[in-house]
């Protein structure tokens, strides 16, 4: 659960554990920032 942490737990069938570790970020801020780049390279008319 997304509020619980911020990692990932990954595991396939006998292999071990991974653990990724993502950062505290939110989505939103990734959302925002991708809004901000993308609004950035249109042409103004």
């Amino acid at each position: 659960m997304p509020h619980e942490g911020d990692s990932l737990a990954l595991r396939r069938d006998a292999d071990p554990e991974v653990v990724e570790h993502l950062g505290t970020r939110t989505s939103y801020t990734y959302q925002v920032e991708a809004f901000a780049a993308a609004s950035a390279t249109v042409p103004q008319s």
